[in-house]
């Protein structure tokens, strides 16, 4: 297998030196890979005897990652995480007790921000069009599971938030005609529509979709794009309670976020390479860039205020002044053979 036959499905480098990758090669198989210099060479580090389906990095030491372990010719929906840089994995199986879920077809969204407790959330799309979903949330210590089945949400899932125990945030794919976003105060047991998320006059019809929330200092934001490809950004200072809409909008149909602190943050416009900070808590966007290498990045990830990773399917990017300039980074993966 050659690097031609892989494709990038994450990107989070924690340090100049160190990071994580996700890719996903034949028949829509897929791995962890980590670096130790820079994204120059990169080994993969799946947890043995296992299938996986998403990885979630905490930091340059520790991840999280979902998939199906082989147990007594089984497999078994579990969740596995290193400590050390993926040399070992221990794993949590999964309480599950519906086939659908035991299946490489079922979708996962995956929510944590410590080692400590990790959120759940697996679908599948109904005959109706609608979808189920079920709520798994593990505290490590306790080594005990909370289940929530089919939670109150039919439509599709594009990511989970959750800023304490308590309180979190779904957000969706689906016509506009009800919020993009639901809310849990209770710890996933019950989801409420929020209603006052401000939209933009004249296109709040048709499809739109909200992106993962971003939970930083305090200040939540929830990336939008409307269903005219416009994409802007709603913020939150008081946990949900109330939002602001961001006094910047974008022309595109494809983006990729990123946000250091609740102070910076960057966006990029995947249509044409435009680089924007986002400096004072959201209320002001300042053009840096303008990048064609940049066209069709999705995943951006920066781990301070000047130093940020982008990547496309194929390719890595790296810059070191806040995004004025990126470099593409020439890489390889070992024992890339091996992945069969």
């Amino acid at each position: 297998m050659e690097n031609n036959d892989i494709q990038f499905t994450s990107l989070q480098m924690r340090t100049d030196r160190f990071g994580w990758a996700g890719i996903q090669y034949a028949n829509k198989k897929q791995a962890i890979l980590y670096t130790r210099n820079g994204g120059v060479e990169w080994d993969v580090v799946n947890p043995l005897n296992s299938i996986v389906l998403f990885v979630y990095p905490i930091n340059a030491r520790s991840s999280w990652a979902y998939g199906l372990t082989k147990t007594n010719d089984d497999l078994l929906p579990a969740i596995f995480y290193t400590v050390n840089r993926g040399e070992r994995w221990s794993e949590f199986i999964l309480p599950v007790e519906e086939d659908w879920e035991k299946s490489t077809d079922a979708q996962v969204q995956l929510h944590a921000t410590n080692m400590d407790s990790i959120w759940i959330v697996l679908s599948r799309k109904l005959a109706s069009n609608k979808f189920e979903h079920n709520l798994y949330y593990l505290k490590t210590k306790a080594k005990a599971w909370k289940v929530i089945k089919n939670i109150s949400i039919s439509d599709s899932i594009s990511g989970i938030t959750f800023i304490n125990d308590l309180v979190g945030f779904i957000s969706l794919q689906k016509q506009y005609e009800t919020s993009t976003v639901f809310k849990t105060i209770n710890g996933g047991e019950s989801w409420q529509a929020i209603k006052d998320i401000p939209s933009l006059e004249g296109i709040n019809i048709g499809t739109a979709m909200a992106y993962k929330a971003i939970y930083k200092n305090n200040l939540l934001v929830i990336p939008t794009k409307m269903n005219d490809d416009k994409f802007l950004m709603n913020y939150s200072f008081d946990k949900g309670n109330s939002w602001h809409i961001s006094n910047k909008t974008i022309n595109t149909s494809k983006v990729a976020v990123s946000f250091f602190s609740s102070y910076y943050g960057w966006v990029i416009n995947s249509e044409n390479g435009s680089v924007y900070q986002i400096i004072k808590k959201g209320s002001k966007w300042i053009k840096v860039s303008s990048n064609p290498l940049l066209k069709n990045v999705f995943c951006l990830h920066f781990f301070n205020r000047r130093k940020g990773w982008a990547c496309n399917k194929k390719e890595i990017f790296t810059t070191k002044d806040r995004g004025i300039t990126w470099k593409k980074v020439v890489y390889k993966i070992n024992n890339i053979d091996k992945l069969v």
